[in-house]
């Protein structure tokens, strides 16, 4: 899986911001976790639960617009979401 760190296999912050296209900071707030935990651990235990949450809307996502797709979806509106993008809810 290309968003877990190689040693560990935790989900990591610096892969999951980047398939994301968006800061650390921004995921942290995503994944209920300061961004400072985010920088000193990308891929620290207590941060599992809130990575975990987001690598599976990528995955979904991935699936859905594919992985080149996954930052134009992001960021367009969806008349579902009441024509908020995905990005903005996060």
């Amino acid at each position: 899986d290309d968003l877990r760190d190689a040693l560990t296999r935790r989900y990591d912050a610096n892969k999951l911001a980047a398939a994301l296209g968006v800061s650390r900071a921004r995921l942290a707030t995503a994944a209920g976790v300061s961004s400072d935990a985010l920088r000193r651990r990308p891929a620290g235990l207590r941060a599992q639960v809130g990575l975990t949450a987001v690598a599976r809307v990528v995955r979904a996502a991935r699936t859905l617009v594919g992985p080149r797709g996954l930052a134009t979806w992001l960021r367009s509106p969806v008349r579902a979401l009441g024509d908020e993008t995905p990005l903005a809810l996060v």
